[in-house]
């Protein structure tokens, strides 16, 4: 077949695949321009396993707190797509993102950058190593006496050995 590349045509954009893994287009735009972005921080599973709760009460984040956010979240690069790693993610920190009536719930595992989205029952979960930096930083700044996020490395944990 010499002309597979006219009948297949050209393939989509990078935005394309963020969109399907937010949950698709309404859920991307509430993750790109949010109304309002809220920050929780978790208990560790180490504290008891059967149950995830939140340590402070919810935080609003500034704009531009959000805006570095969403762009981090909606960037191509800060996803692995092909590899994964193999571990029981801990979650410790829950972001929620709202646009009009659409939520988007972003849950975050510093120990290995692991990110579940979850929008209207459905989940999907990513790696994001090349987010740690930006999403560390961002959290320093909404929680900057929060002891576990204060010495979180910029690097990943598997980066440092």
């Amino acid at each position: 077949m010499t002309n597979a590349a006219a009948l297949l045509g050209p393939p989509p954009p990078p935005q394309h695949f963020v969109e399907q893994f937010l949950g698709g287009k309404a859920a991307y735009d509430a993750v790109a321009k949010p109304d309002q972005v809220v920050a929780w921080l978790l208990t560790s599973q180490a504290d008891d396993p059967n149950s995830k709760t939140n340590r402070p009460p919810a935080v609003p984040l500034a704009a531009n707190t959000a805006a570095l956010l969403s762009e981090t979240l909606t960037n191509f690069n800060s996803y692995s797509w092909i590899d994964e790693k193999s571990c029981m993610p801990d979650y410790g920190v829950r972001l929620r993102f709202t646009k009009g009536g659409e939520h988007v719930e972003i849950l975050w595992c510093s120990e290995c950058d692991h990110l579940q989205v979850t929008h209207n029952g459905q989940s999907a979960e990513k790696d994001c190593d090349a987010a740690r930096a930006t999403l560390v930083l961002a959290l320093r700044s909404v929680f900057p006496k929060d002891e576990v996020i204060t010495n979180l490395s910029l690097l990943n944990p598997s980066q440092m050995k």
